[in-house]
């Protein structure tokens, strides 16, 4: 079973995004944004990422799309937390199921079935930039800023588009 949830930080504390009504606030200048809050991820049972666990949500979410992009054509994936030394890696084994490590001070890890770990996660993608398109207006940077970029990346993972997929970048 996978668990995942998105929170923006708001108010002194972590408000589920879907909840969130006002206006989102975080860092912001003219080149990118960077916005507070943390993705809550616990499969079977292990939680991996908890609310310890904040950073930069939106550059996160970013990372696990490029990640979960990799998975579709077999591939592994690793990346860091945007502002913390923390690693997540994601292993592609046999093509049907996948090993999300997360390591902070030491290594914790669940297995799980590839799709349905893909569609859990690109589903709560949709909903966490969904929610950023509608709390925070657009940005400058045709990629970073547009949320309908990264909603559309998320939707074709779920679908397994690969043909989209891989006109974005992924190899």
């Amino acid at each position: 079973m996978i668990e995942v949830s998105s929170y923006f930080f708001q108010k002194q504390d972590y408000i589920l995004c879907e909840d969130c009504n006002e206006k989102i606030t975080g860092e912001i200048d003219s080149e990118y944004r960077d916005i507070e809050g943390l993705i809550e991820l616990s499969i079977n049972g292990v939680t991996l990422i908890d609310k310890t666990m904040g950073d930069f949500i939106d550059s996160l979410w970013k990372k696990f799309l490029w990640g979960m992009a990799d998975l579709l054509i077999g591939k592994n994936h690793v990346f860091h937390f945007p502002d913390q030394p923390i690693e997540i890696r994601l292993t592609d084994y046999k093509n049907s199921l996948v090993e999300v490590r997360i390591t902070v001070e030491k290594a914790q890890s669940a297995v799980v079935d590839k799709v349905a770990f893909i569609e859990a996660m690109s589903a709560e993608a949709v909903n966490f930039f969904e929610n950023m398109k509608r709390l925070l207006p657009k940005g400058t940077d045709d990629r970073d800023g547009n949320y309908e970029y990264w909603i559309q990346l998320a939707l074709a993972i779920q679908k397994k588009d690969i043909d989209y997929i891989k006109s974005q970048g992924v190899e």
